[in-house]
């Protein structure tokens, strides 16, 4: 089990974006394991809408800076008592897991932009670890609300900010 588990510091470990199905749902349950349909449901869903990675991370970054003109998209999933983190870039991927007890502070960050006459908010979320860790993320106008509410849900609000 620890060889598809790789230690990135203390908090944050890489999966094997890969695994079978079984060697998967055995990862995730030392991190309080799935949630069932009905509780997906019940929690409005347990997945962000897509950000783009600044940096943070040296396996994300590796990935980040391959093909510098694509988008390197990231989302969230929430476990019982941890929080997955995937990366995609032009199919190059990569997967985070940590322990939400592991989590120090999420800030979102807003400033205002002008879009067809209308003035939306745009930002950066930024997920501090308590192992010092640091996670940095561009929010699009298109998804900035959608981020907001995720992050606002139960689970987060522990660590969860406006800024």
């Amino acid at each position: 089990m620890d060889s598809i588990l790789t230690n990135l510091k203390i908090s944050m470990r890489l999966i094997d974006p890969y695994l079978d199905l079984q060697t998967y749902k055995k990862v995730v349950k030392k991190y309080g394991g799935e949630y069932s349909l009905f509780e997906t449901l019940r929690l409005g869903g347990i997945g962000s809408p897509k950000v783009d990675y600044i940096s943070g991370l040296d396996a994300f970054d590796q990935i980040h800076e391959l093909q510098e003109l694509e988008r390197s998209v990231c989302n969230f999933e929430l476990l019982k008592s941890g929080l997955i983190i995937r990366l995609n870039k032009r199919q190059h991927l990569a997967v985070g897991i940590v322990h939400l007890d592991e989590i120090e502070s999420i800030l979102l960050e807003s400033w205002p932009v002008q879009f067809n006459g209308r003035e939306l908010r745009e930002g950066r979320l930024v997920v501090n670890f308590k192992d010092q860790m640091t996670l940095t993320f561009s929010v699009s106008i298109h998804v900035f609300a959608g981020v907001g509410e995720y992050f606002s849900k139960k689970a987060f609000l522990p660590f969860f900010r406006l800024g």
